[in-house]
């Protein structure tokens, strides 16, 4: 093997290994955005949701229950 072909080789190499640092730092970038992003909504979902109790919760059920049992879902 020639030493030309052996620098174009390392350039490849080195140039591969650049891409591939940079594609796992914007995949841990995705990663940490998506992690802040689901506890915005978690939160939302939280503070949207803290007003109804257990018993809403038990009669909606229930009233989903009975109309998809008289077939009107």
């Amino acid at each position: 093997m020639s030493e030309t072909s052996l620098t174009v080789e390392q350039i490849i190499a080195a140039v591969n290994q650049l891409e591939l640092e940079k594609l796992t730092m914007l995949n841990k970038h995705l990663s940490k955005l998506r992690r802040e992003r689901m506890r915005e909504l978690t939160k939302q979902v939280r503070q949207r949701t803290a007003h109804i109790t257990e018993t809403e919760i038990e009669n909606a059920v229930h009233q989903a229950i009975v109309e998809v049992r008289k077939g009107q879902p």
